[in-house]
């Protein structure tokens, strides 16, 4: 049921491969959002395991863009 665009089959180039990994990355991390908006009266628990899994890919998230930016 992911919404995530499908990663194109062969060989790619670096800069575009991590550009597209970063989208779709961005793309979970707002679903993840969304997610612990709805669940911030309704489950603490859940809401405080979906807001860890963000904050761990909102920092890998971050270490590749400075990893393209870098080179």
């Amino acid at each position: 049921t992911s919404s995530a665009d499908s990663f194109p089959a062969g060989f790619q180039q670096v800069d575009p491969a991590v550009k597209a990994i970063l989208a779709t990355m961005q793309s979970t991390i707002a679903s993840l959002r969304t997610s612990q908006a709805a669940l911030a009266d309704l489950d603490p628990i859940s809401e405080d395991l979906v807001i860890g899994i963000a904050q761990g890919l909102e920092k890998q998230r971050w270490m590749l863009e400075a990893e393209l930016d870098a080179g």
